[in-house]
């Protein structure tokens, strides 16, 4: 019986080939979001499965830091009640004893100057000192409900503010009048330092920031204007103003990390003061901080933030959250 031989085409290895070459290929998931430049991502947050550490010398730390503390701008916060109460005391005293001195016209005057210098801001001269050294060009200024930049320049002390007045009087007014008019007895700083926001190393949007009541919130990037609606939770609460202070909230505490505050008390997790923070207690940081430190710090175990603290002559007065103590 003879044998039959098959002959196959080497066409049919080749489709054969690719088709098991597609097949095996890996395949890219479909991408099941859709975004838009410039618009709000509209989904949860997307987190990666896996993670991996970036060692860091500590030249290279020191390195960053010192690079985001030159883009910093300090934060300054403008009293818009000043003006309205220095300008009401003015009238006060015309009405009394300076009616005898001059006459409408230089309160008139003396009225539309301090509208101008109180706008433009009246700062402490030792501020004003620390802008010219740190050679800050502009600030951002917290007035209303939201952060501006201003230039420092424009910024007055209470001496420069009163030479405004005095110097650039018109002509028909005479200038020893103005002086009879005790002028600095209505000149008062209404912008005032937010010493804390210079221990962040945080490159903080100032539009995104907004103020409700005392609260200081940093509102979500690309954010529209969503004034006039109630949200469950107002961005990320920075803190709040308190007696012309600002206080540090705990969610911001956890936002940081330890390299982006630069008053820091780095405690072992085998510290005994570490259970004393957790229970609201005040501690003994004699030894953790400089002679006369003083001020907000961030309160770390191992490096990882827990909240805050202020320091005063070597003692920790205990801000833990008072909900999140131990019993």
């Amino acid at each position: 019986m003879k044998a039959n031989n098959y002959s196959i085409h080497p066409s049919v290895y080749f489709i054969v080939a690719a088709l098991l070459i597609a097949y095996f290929f890996p395949r890219e998931g479909k991408f099941r979001y859709q975004f838009y430049e410039g618009k709000p991502w509209r989904y949860g947050l997307l987190t990666a499965p896996s993670d991996f550490p970036i060692y860091k010398t500590d030249a290279e730390v020191q390195a960053e830091r010192d690079s985001a503390l030159k883009k910093f701008e300090p934060y300054y916060r403008l009293d818009t009640t000043i003006e309205s109460e220095e300008i009401d005391k003015l009238r006060a005293d015309y009405q009394g004893t300076l009616r005898n001195r001059a006459t409408p016209a230089y309160m008139q005057y003396i009225e539309n100057s301090l509208q101008k210098l109180y706008r433009d801001g009246i700062i402490s001269t030792q501020d004003m000192d620390e802008l010219k050294k740190e050679e800050y060009p502009h600030i951002n200024l917290l007035a209303s409900s939201v952060a501006h930049p201003h230039y420092s320049s424009d910024f007055f002390t209470v001496k420069t503010a009163y030479e405004f007045i005095i110097n650039n009087c018109p002509s028909y007014l005479d200038k020893s009048v103005l002086q009879s008019c005790d002028i600095n007895n209505y000149l008062v700083e209404n912008i005032t330092y937010e010493e804390f926001m210079k221990q962040v190393t945080w490159k903080l949007d100032g539009s995104r920031l907004d103020i409700h009541g005392e609260r200081i919130y940093y509102m979500p990037e690309g954010l529209p204007d969503v004034r006039g609606i109630r949200f469950l939770r107002t961005g990320l609460l920075l803190g709040e103003l308190k007696k012309n202070r600002f206080e540090p909230s705990q969610a911001f505490a956890m936002c940081l990390k330890k390299d982006e505050y630069a008053q820091i008390i780095d405690l072992p997790c085998e510290d005994e003061r570490v259970r004393r923070y957790l229970k609201g207690e005040t501690l003994d940081v004699d030894d953790l901080t400089e002679r006369k430190a003083k001020g907000w710090y961030l309160v770390c175990v191992d490096g990882f933030p827990l909240g805050w603290g202020k320091v005063s002559n070597g003692t920790l007065k205990n801000k833990y959250l008072p909900g999140w103590r131990l019993c």
